[in-house]
């Protein structure tokens, strides 16, 4: 694996340089990309399963324990262990439950599926809260409504079989997050003063037993959603049959020039390109205030602001519509690797290539 890395470097997270902006993707290291932070970035051993190491700010965690996911958008401060439970690095204390997934949105929010009831989300508003050993900060529970659940799969054999509805993936941004069901419906909760979050307006949630239910946007029911992202202030999701759609702000052009809001709105980058057709978008990766898709056949588009270089075009120069960066996708071909996963952070860009060969 290579790992090239461009944006904002003014934690030296990307390199070590003086370079606060790195508008050329640089060669982080030949190891895997774990996770990044908007000061940090943390990479995976090749060789020592499980070993990890950080650049840029120091990550505050004694324990070596294996992570699942990383939590924490200015700086990790928490992680989702293998063993399914919430370790605070500063003290390294541990959550109680168990969960599935768990994401944590720049107000520091953290949204989590437990093991045992993947039908519903926990809303906690600290890590404190969830940390809470006395039981006095329950969560906002927030469960996908039973009237949106798909009708269960037709029995293969005459006996017939328990379909259970879940949450399969979450995306955070700033004040928000989205949801992916099993059952291929988008859900979302949080802040939508853009309309980042949906057509909902942002109501206080309540720590209750009573499990409230999670906005559910009918927009994509039948349009078979396969991945969400989110930006600080806009989202994406990706269907199966290689279409994305943005909604949110669209301040810095980061929904590729469109009107924004929380009218969602499918990309037609063939328009773009004028001459091709049938263009397959598998990846939707968001920045701040940025954002970068990725083709089946290997295409990389750009929009939104560029003011650290994170549209890895060589400049600064914004992009308020999406471009097509021809620059990079001749580099990755040149040192014969293939484009696998785009990772962003704040105001950085990772490109996770392999070997054509591999």
């Amino acid at each position: 694996m290579t790992v090239l890395a461009c944006g904002s470097n003014a934690f030296q997270q990307l390199c070590p340089s003086d370079q606060l902006v790195l508008s050329d993707p640089v060669d982080v290291t030949a190891s895997d990309l774990a996770a990044a932070s908007w000061s940090q970035t943390v990479l995976r051993s090749t060789r020592d399963v499980g070993q990890v190491a950080a650049i840029g700010l120091d990550l505050d965690r004694n324990s070596t324990e294996p992570v699942r996911r990383w939590l924490g958008q200015e700086s990790f401060v928490a992680a989702l262990l293998e063993d399914g439970r919430i370790e605070r690095f500063s003290d390294g204390a541990r959550s109680k439950g168990r969960y599935a997934l768990a994401e944590m949105n720049g107000k520091g929010e953290s949204l989590l599926v437990p093991e045992d009831h993947a039908d519903e989300a926990h809303l906690y508003p600290s890590l404190d809260a969830l940390l809470d050993s006395s039981g006095s900060s329950p969560p906002a529970r927030l469960r996908i409504a039973s009237s949106h659940c798909a009708e269960p799969p037709a029995a293969s054999s005459s006996k017939s079989r328990t379909y259970e509805q879940r949450i399969d993936s979450i995306a955070a941004g700033a004040a928000h997050f989205l949801l992916l069901s099993s059952s291929q419906q988008v859900y979302s909760v949080g802040d939508s003063r853009y309309g980042q979050a949906g057509p909902f307006s942002s109501q206080p949630l309540r720590a209750s037993n009573a499990p409230q239910a999670l906005n559910h946007l009918s927009f994509f029911d039948g349009l078979f959603p396969v991945a969400v992202s989110c930006g600080a202030f806009h989202s994406a999701v990706v269907t199966r049959d290689g279409a994305a759609y943005l909604f949110g702000s669209d301040k810095e052009g980061q929904c590729g020039g469109q009107s924004g809001g929380n009218e969602p709105e499918m990309i037609d980058l063939e328009e773009a390109e004028e001459e091709e057709e049938g263009i397959e978008i598998v990846q939707v990766a968001c920045g701040a205030a940025h954002t970068l898709l990725r083709t089946r056949d290997g295409q990389v588009w750009c929009a939104g602001t560029n003011a650290d270089g994170q549209l890895a075009l060589g400049d600064l120069v914004p992009q308020p519509t999406f471009t097509r960066n021809a620059r990079l996708e001749r580099r990755i071909r040149e040192c014969g690797m293939q484009l696998v996963d785009i990772v962003c952070s704040r105001a950085s860009s990772y490109f996770v290539l392999k070997s054509e060969q591999s």
